[in-house]
């Protein structure tokens, strides 16, 4: 459960929701697959299918620092920069923890 190890690695509450939102924008945008459930004032993040995700994606063959220079622009156009960022660095550091 690699998603579950990574947020380990995290001590705050917070810290670990804005990391699992993290890697889950980069999932749901790479996959074109929603990883929230819910309706719109109740969403929550659906942990089975980012975990699903996150094993296809670390296995499989990707380009993938092409795809985080891909979701880095994908996000300049739809968030302010402070939110970027949060967004971009847990997939790297997810990534990175993964031997990747």
């Amino acid at each position: 459960m690699p998603v579950q190890s990574f947020l380990e690695g995290y001590s705050r509450i917070r810290s670990k929701e804005g990391a699992l939102l993290g890697v889950s924008k980069f999932l749901s945008w790479r996959f074109k697959s929603p990883t929230v459930t819910g309706p719109r004032n109740r969403k929550r993040i659906d942990l089975e299918a980012v975990e699903r995700l996150a094993v296809d994606y670390l296995k499989g063959k990707y380009d993938y620092a092409g795809d985080l220079a891909r979701y880095a622009a994908f996000l300049a156009r739809k968030h302010a920069p402070r939110p970027q960022k949060c967004y971009i660095s847990s997939p790297r550091h997810l990534l990175r923890m993964n031997g990747i």
